[in-house]
């Protein structure tokens, strides 16, 4: 198991990170996707969500497995 995050620091004030954090975060989180290879992936919030199904809303999606890719 590996825990980690689609933002790589949390926002000052622990605000909701901007788009523009979440943009220039992706390439790490993509790198460690690429690296580690998982088999499963369980997205923990919104944002975890919306890295594999831009279109989907937590409420839609919550409880359902589905693939992603080789996942």
């Amino acid at each position: 198991m590996f825990i980690t995050n689609a933002v790589k620091c949390r926002p000052p004030e622990n605000r909701d990170p901007f788009p523009s954090e979440i943009q220039a975060c992706r390439k790490y989180l993509n790198h460690q996707l690429r690296f580690l290879k998982p088999q499963v992936v369980a997205t923990l919030g919104r944002y975890s969500l919306a890295h594999f199904f831009p279109q989907e809303t937590i409420n839609k999606a919550h409880g359902r497995p589905r693939p992603s890719g080789e996942r």
